[in-house]
C-alpha cells in the first residue's frame, strides 16, 4: 500500500518523499529481523510483485533513490533463491521498453539489474557465487547484449540530439558496468 502512496502524491513532492523513506526504512528494518518480527511471507510477496513498476515508475524523483535502495536490500537477502521471478520481470519490461524505444526506461532497468548484481562485484570465489553467477548470465547475458548492440546502432541517429545521446551513453555504460 505504500508504494500506491508513494504514486498517488506525484503532486506533492514532500509527501511522496517522506512515504519513500518510510517504505525503506521499513524494508530495511524488517524485511530480516533477528526474532521474527517483521514482514509476513504474504506481504513480502506483495512488495516483490509491485517493486520493479514502483521503481521504474518513480525514476528520476527524489523518491526514487529510496526506492531503489529498498529493492537493493530485499535482493541481498531473497535473490535469487526466494525471489526467482526478478529476472524474469526485468527481462520482459527491458524487452517491452526496447520494443518502444524507451531508452529512459531502459536505463532504469539497467539501474536495477545494476544494484541487483553490486553484490557480486567485490565476494569471494565460492561454489554458491558461481551458481548465482551462472543463474544471472542463463537470465540476463542475453537482453543485455541485445540492448548493448541497440543502442550502440542509435549512435548514428541521435548524434545530433545532446540529451538522447547522452541517454544511449548512459545506457552504455551501464550495460558495461554489469557486464
Amino acid at each position: 500500500q505504500i508504494g500506491e502512496v508513494i504514486l498517488q502524491t506525484r503532486g506533492d513532492p514532500a509527501t511522496q518523499h517522506a512515504a519513500g523513506v518510510y517504505f525503506k526504512n521499513t524494508v530495511k528494518g524488517f524485511w530480516q529481523p533477528e526474532e521474527g518480527s517483521g514482514l509476513s511471507q504474504q506481504d513480502k510477496d506483495a512488495i516483490k510483485s509491485r517493486i520493479v513498476t514502483l521503481v521504474l515508475e518513480t525514476t528520476n524523483t527524489p523518491v526514487g533513490e529510496q526506492v531503489i535502495y529498498a529493492l537493493n536490500l530485499m535482493a541481498k537477502h531473497d535473490f535469487h533463491e526466494r525471489w526467482q521471478q526478478l529476472m524474469p520481470e526485468l527481462n520482459h519490461m527491458l524487452w517491452m521498453a526496447m520494443q518502444a524505444n524507451d531508452y529512459s526506461k531502459v536505463e532504469s532497468i539497467r539501474k536495477i539489474a545494476d544494484e541487483v548484481f553490486k553484490r557480486f562485484r567485490y565476494v569471494f570465489k565460492s561454489d554458491p557465487l558461481f551458481i548465482w553467477l551462472k543463474y544471472c548470465l542463463d537470465n540476463f547475458q542475453e537482453p543485455l547484449t541485445n540492448v548493448f548492440r541497440a543502442a550502440h546502432s542509435v549512435i548514428p541517429q541521435v548524434q545530433q540530439d545532446a540529451g538522447n545521446l547522452a541517454l544511449v551513453l548512459r545506457v552504455l555504460r551501464l550495460c558495461a558496468r554489469i557486464f
